[in-house]
């Protein structure tokens, strides 16, 4: 995960495309294959779908976004 937020509000690149996405996955040592595999689980996308209904309910907005209790935190200089 921090290989991820680095690249993005660190770095400062683009992680649209999915090349983008792999070289980042790869250079922290993950292994693509079974990184898309997981990716690809309906309780995996099932729970993806429920935290992303979850903050629309809890008005939640922006990322890097992290609630503990009632608390929100957003933006990296925060984390």
């Amino acid at each position: 995960m921090s290989a991820v937020f680095t690249t993005l509000w660190v770095d400062g690149k683009d992680m649209t495309a999915p090349e983008g996405v792999n070289e980042v996955l790869v250079s922290a040592g993950f292994d693509l294959a079974a990184v898309l595999a997981i990716c690809e689980k309906d309780a995996v996308k099932d729970r993806l779908k429920a935290i992303a209904n979850e903050a629309i309910e809890r008005h939640e907005f922006g990322a890097p976004r992290f609630s503990v209790g009632d608390e929100m935190f957003v933006g990296q200089d925060r984390l």
